[in-house]
């Protein structure tokens, strides 16, 4: 139990990467560790909560061995994904609304680990072109880079002037200094004075 807290290994259900990394780690830890299956089949529900936590307490008296219970798994959660299906989740997967870059390209790199014939670097890099965000591509001035390294590299360029012109657009009640004063006698002060 400690060991799975160690790892910080939650799910909820939803999204089949997220499934398929939960799987893995779990598997991860099952296999580093001395417990026996059937003690980490039964403190495993700690991990998991909404749709998987349900799915658990209704399946649970079918978990006879860790490969039941994997099985159980994988088939509610993952699905049994074909090589056609598979590709076309990878190639119709859009960047979502508040995800970064780097996350966007983790779960598209751990899809592929999952394709038995591989992309050309080629593919791979019209794929997520073709998939980040407008503003991520308008960034680079809608030319495509040659890998996913430098198309990983400008969208975290582009995050990080983001997140600058956001700090830079504090009202003005944020300022710790007081404001120049603006007024017509200030501004005659400063051509007198000069």
């Amino acid at each position: 139990m400690k060991r799975l807290q160690n790892w910080k290994i939650s799910f909820a259900g939803g999204d089949r990467a997220k499934a398929e990394m939960f799987i893995t780690r779990l598997t991860t830890c099952r296999t580093g560790s001395r417990e026996d299956d059937q003690r980490l089949i039964d403190t495993v529900h700690a991990t998991l909560s909404g749709e998987a936590d349900l799915w658990y307490h209704a399946a649970r008296p079918s978990f006879k061995t860790w490969e039941r219970f994997e099985s159980s798994f994988r088939k509610m959660f993952i699905g049994k994904l074909g090589e056609f299906k598979l590709l076309h989740e990878l190639r119709n997967r859009k960047q979502g609304e508040d995800e970064s870059i780097l996350t966007f390209i983790m779960y598209f790199n751990f899809y592929l680990t999952h394709l038995t014939e591989k992309l050309s670097r080629r593919e791979k890099v019209k794929i997520v072109w073709n998939n980040i965000r407008p503003e991520y591509r308008s960034s680079m001035c809608n030319r495509m880079p040659r890998s996913l390294k430098k198309i990983q590299k400008a969208g975290e360029r582009y995050e990080d002037a983001l997140a600058i012109s956001k700090n830079s657009k504090r009202n003005e009640s944020e300022t710790i200094l007081p404001l120049p004063d603006k007024s017509p006698d200030a501004e005659n002060r400063c051509r007198i004075g000069s």
